[in-house]
């Protein structure tokens, strides 16, 4: 009865410590983009890939499946922004990134496009044009 107990206990004291470790890991994520202007979808889409680059409305998926996947402001994301340095996970954190979910996400997309996901994109605007035209 008690190694029952202090099982439960000791899961119970691992699920407060994971969450409180998870609950300072996104706001310090959140941090790096806080002395941006925030922008709307519409002017990012119009300033960076209005050109006939990607349909506004596939855009506006990507964007938003990147940023939800992320937990961040679409806002305040731009096109330049590298995976590798300000969409990298939190140092010191033992936590799995969001970036392997939105690895992921890339590769069901490559698929359901039927593109080969050997491409890995350096940067959000090379994330959007890989996967800006779901007719490929």
């Amino acid at each position: 009865m008690w190694p029952a107990c202090i099982l439960v206990i000791a899961i119970g004291i691992a699920g407060v410590a994971a969450h409180l470790i998870e609950s300072r890991r996104i706001p310090k994520k959140r941090e790096r983009f806080q002395q941006r202007d925030p922008l709307s979808l519409e002017q990012l889409y119009t300033t960076y890939f209005g050109a006939g680059v990607v349909s506004r409305e596939r855009f506006e998926f990507l964007w938003n499946a990147v940023a939800a996947t992320l937990k961040l402001d679409p806002n305040r994301l731009r096109p330049s922004d590298r995976f590798d340095t300000e969409l990298s996970p939190v140092e010191g954190h033992l936590v799995e990134d969001e970036l392997i979910d939105l690895t992921e996400f890339y590769v069901n997309e490559c698929n359901r496009m039927g593109i080969a996901a050997d491409s890995k994109p350096q940067t959000l605007d090379e994330f959007i044009r890989l996967l800006g035209n779901p007719t490929l």
